[in-house]
């Protein structure tokens, strides 16, 4: 998440930071934080009943 590290920690020794798009840092319980890319990917397209998309 982008935030200003003025708002505080999010958790111990974490705050908040600027990142470009689909970066951020990943925090889980009993291990070190650390920076994760994300993608966004396209859905398939979906079939309607094999109509070929006619009502």
């Amino acid at each position: 998440m982008t935030g200003d590290r003025q708002e505080g920690q999010f958790f111990l020794g974490d705050y908040a930071s600027p990142w470009p798009p689909g970066r951020g840092t990943l925090v889980r319980g009993g291990e070190a934080a650390r920076l994760i890319r994300t993608a966004l990917a396209e859905e398939p397209p979906t079939d309607h009943g094999g109509h070929g998309g006619t009502a």
